[in-house]
């Protein structure tokens, strides 16, 4: 059997015999067959500088036997404890070593014959042999061991600088709204130890150190936008807004003031799990009034009393304080509205107009807005026997948030149809219409130092408190909670300044507390309840809120600290009776 010619003229050789080992003999290597796995690729060589020359005719150590490699396994290891008789296979590069025959034995004829079959066969065996040379190539080329080191081509003049992660400068990171106060706290000191070691230096901490040109000319000082937000509250208090955050050892003191238990817990069976509804309220005189199902209970914070004020026919679905705290409007599912003395423990009139339930009411000196089902809203007047003095409708949905200004000047409302409305207390029309949110608002807060700025919040879907200048209709700023709101209280805090609460609802019920208008998280009360936050409501002395949730418990937690100028006595608004901030109290 001849050899093809092209695998003695192809410039691919194959030597392996350099890399076995001295001690392994020529005649032991055919006497035991090799698997294809005793191999390595790192040793296999080809080279092109020569043929070798056939010194005998019965040498099997030709290097021309050995025809292109078309092994698929990869894993090869040039050990002599490799070379083991049980795992040998006699399969060595798909057959790639071939014995010579003798070629002299054969007539001339039979010579001749052979030449032509193998003319013949030449194309077919070209093909083959490509084939098996490209699934070889392939398989090397998949295999994982195969796989090339990309190797560091570093200028020696440059030093790596593998630490740095290729940056030659330090980032501001600016943290998230959603971040806790002690990302705040870090970023802050980075700020600060960054000033001082540039100010050490002599240099700016937003200066090139090396520059090849004049600086360009130095541009007027921006305008301070939060000096214009200045307030009687702060101006009484020799208070500065900071425009770049609080200082850290203010916000480590605001973290620490922040409580982790609530001062007390009350029982609240029958709570209704609704979202859209507010049976919730806490007076000025220190009264709070909650709904349970179709019963209204009122405890006295003062001397922790509690009483049972009455039980309608159908569920009670929003209850509201009057401004003096003497009056309280009771909101049903039929769609009436009862107005109560607390003194007499007297209902003093029903007030009908109504087609779906009242979600939410406000007082307004003697007018009660109510908001319905619909979207109807009116305005009552509880002096008079016709007591529907004007009609709005602007809302699509329910309405399930109603916010007077404290002067009375302006109204807010928000629907489940994502709309936010800003009235004026003259016209049934609105004066601004707010489509920002995007799930239903039921969270309106006035703040109580600047009269046009007004706090709104969405539901899940939306997740952001916005602030509006409801002078312009403008939106001055904005937070992303990251959880749905439920509602929006307003206070104040030593060191710190005006803050605002958030109660969540889903997906966790937390109690988030920003700063204004820094818009920094000052304290976050993590899983206050078991259940959805439903309704909070704020103490007189605006100090702590009630907040109740989906599992049935009435908590308070004591947030924010007294006003200086206008709370002197330091007295607090709970029952100094009983010291123990774990009592469970049950309204029934």
């Amino acid at each position: 059997m001849s050899y093809p010619e092209q695998f003695n003229s192809s410039p691919l050789k194959l030597n392996i015999f350099n890399t076995l080992s001295p001690n392994i003999s020529t005649s032991s290597f055919f006497d035991n067959p090799i698997s294809s796995s005793c191999i390595s690729n790192n040793n296999i060589h080809y080279s092109n500088k020569h043929k070798p020359e056939n010194k005998s005719k019965n040498n099997l150590i030709n290097k021309n036997y050995f025809s292109k490699p078309t092994h698929s396994s990869t894993n090869f290891n040039i050990a002599t404890s490799d070379w083991n008789k049980n795992s040998l296979d006699f399969k060595f590069l798909n057959n790639s070593l071939k014995l010579e025959k003798d070629s002299k034995s054969k007539s001339t004829t039979s010579k001749t014959s052979n030449d032509k079959k193998s003319n013949k066969n030449n194309d077919s065996t070209n093909q083959s042999d490509n084939n098996t040379n490209t699934q070889s190539t392939n398989s090397i080329n998949s295999s994982p061991t195969r796989r090339l080191k990309k190797s560091l081509t570093n200028d020696r003049f440059i030093p790596t600088r593998h630490t740095s992660a290729g940056k030659l400068f330090a980032e501001e990171v600016t943290p998230k709204p959603t971040d806790s106060p002690l990302q705040y706290i870090e970023c802050q000191n980075s700020k600060i130890y960054q000033s001082s070691v540039a100010k050490a230096c002599g240099v700016d901490t937003h200066q090139r150190i090396l520059q090849f040109q004049p600086p360009p000319p130095e541009r007027s000082a921006p305008i301070n936008l939060c000096s214009k937000f200045a307030t009687t509250l702060n101006d009484q208090l020799n208070f500065t807004v900071p425009s770049k955050g609080i200082k850290p050892s203010a916000a480590i003191a605001r973290i620490r003031k922040t409580t982790r238990i609530p001062e007390k817990v009350l029982d609240a069976p029958g709570l209704i799990d609704n979202y859209y509804i507010n049976v919730l309220s806490w007076s000025k005189t220190n009264l709070l009034a909650i709904a349970l199902q179709k019963s209204v209970y009122i405890w006295n914070a003062s001397l922790g009393i509690v009483g049972s004020l009455t039980e309608c026919e159908t569920i009670v679905s929003s209850i509201r304080w009057s401004e003096d705290g003497d009056y309280l409007s009771i909101g049903t599912e039929d769609g009436d509205i009862q107005v109560w003395d607390i003194e007499a423990s007297k209902k003093l009139r029903t007030m009908t107009g109504h087609d779906t339930r009242v979600g939410s009411q406000c007082w307004n000196s003697h007018l009660i807005t109510s908001g319905s089902r619909n979207g109807a809203m009116f305005h009552h007047d509880v002096r008079i026997p016709d007591h529907i003095v004007s009609r709005m409708k602007s809302h699509t949905a329910e309405v399930c948030g109603i916010e007077w200004r404290h002067d009375g000047h302006q109204l807010a409302s928000g629907g489940n149809d994502n709309i936010v409305n800003i009235w004026d207390a003259r016209s049934s029309i609105p004066q601004f219409t707010k489509t920002v949110h995007k799930s239903a608002v039921k969270a309106l807060s006035w703040s109580p130092t600047q009269s046009n700025l007004l706090a709104t919040a969405g539901g899940t879907a939306d997740r952001h408190i916005h602030f509006w200048n409801t002078a312009s209709g403008a939106r001055v700023n904005s937070i992303d909670t990251g959880c749905q709101i439920s509602s929006l209280n307003w206070g104040y805090s030593d060191g710190v300044g005006v803050e605002i609460v958030a109660t969540h609802a889903f997906p966790n019920s937390n109690i988030s507390i920003y700063s204004y208008p820094t818009l920094q998280k000052t304290g976050e009360i993590l899983n206050a309840h078991d259940g959805r936050i439903l309704c909070c409501s704020l103490s007189p002395d605006n100090t702590t809120i009630a907040t109740a949730s989906a599992d049935e418990t009435l908590k308070f937690w004591k947030i924010f600290d007294y006003p200086k100028f206008k709370f002197s006595n330091g007295k607090s608004t709970l029952a100094d009776d009983n010291k123990d901030i774990r009592k469970v109290m049950t309204l029934r």
